[in-house]
């Protein structure tokens, strides 16, 4: 039976440019937090230097697609060196499953063995459907490489042959397939075709980033104007950020001597006057909601970052 791609992403080309490798920024951080995807050690550290094993490889793509442990899953003795009693046995079976992953010369996972960069693309590529695309390129791992240097998702990054992945190199990586279009087939029978998942010409749309919005609670946001809350201007200094958490000072007040933290679950308010979280910066004014009681570490409920300066400050 005839396979047709009908997608531009037929042109992928083979490319050996060199580039400088990148560093994840604090907004890149902050997505991988809020989808655990990349949530960091028992003491909330990313270790962004360190390698990672194939195990912690394989959670972080199930994260990505929104596939948590306490998921049902039927697959057993998913591989031999795996077995149920490992902390990652559900994650691995949903990968195997899913065509994500698939065992050494005689059929081992392997799961402790450091992931290397080739390995780490093969999982994204293929978890976004365009294993199909990469047969037309040689396969693996060249055809891997070509589908992710094309989606965008290894542009300007360096990567050695052969070599284990760094936590660094690879949140950057799972970072910007978070809003690849996926690859759906979108024919059956004798002639197979895929395009994007782009939400054109009656498809649907799909990411990563749609399909784990869609599955996270929603939650009614407070209208934060009763007795128990109280909101104040704070034009935004010394900020930093750390584990998922941004903090501040208020330059407006030099009485106020509170620390001001952005969290996972503060409420993030956009609107034409105001801009989203990856914009916070040292300068910029914000309106800033919490409870009354709150005074000294404030752990904001809304914040609405201004575009402009406020009038009358």
């Amino acid at each position: 039976m005839k396979k047709l791609i009908s997608i531009i992403l037929i042109i992928l080309i083979l490319s050996t440019t060199v580039f400088a490798n990148v560093e994840m920024n604090a907004f890149q951080k902050q997505d991988l937090y809020k989808y655990g995807i990349m949530v960091g050690d028992p003491d909330g550290n990313l270790r962004l230097n360190d390698t990672l094993t194939r195990a912690e490889a394989v959670k972080m793509i199930a994260a990505a697609a929104g596939f948590t442990n306490s998921a049902t899953i039927s697959t057993k003795n998913v591989f031999p060196d795996v077995n149920d009693t490992h902390w990652a046995y559900k994650y691995i079976c949903f990968a195997k499953d899913n065509k994500i992953v698939n065992g050494d010369e005689n059929g081992l996972f392997n799961p402790e063995d450091s992931v290397t960069n080739e390995e780490f693309i093969k999982m994204i590529v293929c978890l976004l459907g365009y294993e199909i695309v990469t047969e037309a390129h040689g396969g693996y791992p060249a055809g891997h490489r070509a589908a992710a240097s094309s989606l965008g998702i290894t542009a300007d990054m360096n990567f050695d042959a052969n070599v284990p992945a760094i936590r660094n190199d690879v949140g950057i990586m799972m970072h910007r397939a978070l809003d690849v279009f996926w690859m759906v087939q979108t024919s059956f029978g004798a002639n197979i075709a895929y395009n994007y998942a782009d939400g054109q010409d009656g498809r649907p749309l799909i990411t990563l980033r749609t399909r784990l919005e869609e599955s996270m609670p929603k939650e009614e946001v407070p209208r934060f104007n009763g007795p128990e809350y109280t909101g104040r201007v704070a034009q935004i200094k010394d900020l930093t950020y750390s584990n998922g958490v941004y903090t501040f000072k208020n330059a407006l007040d030099t009485k106020d001597t509170a620390t001001y933290m952005v969290t996972a679950s503060t409420f993030i308010y956009k609107s034409v006057n105001t801009v989203g979280l990856d914009e916070i910066a040292n300068g910029k004014y914000a309106q800033c909601w919490h409870y009354t009681d709150d005074t000294d570490d404030i752990e904001l409920l809304k914040i609405e970052i201004m575009k402009e300066k406020p009038s009358g400050i």
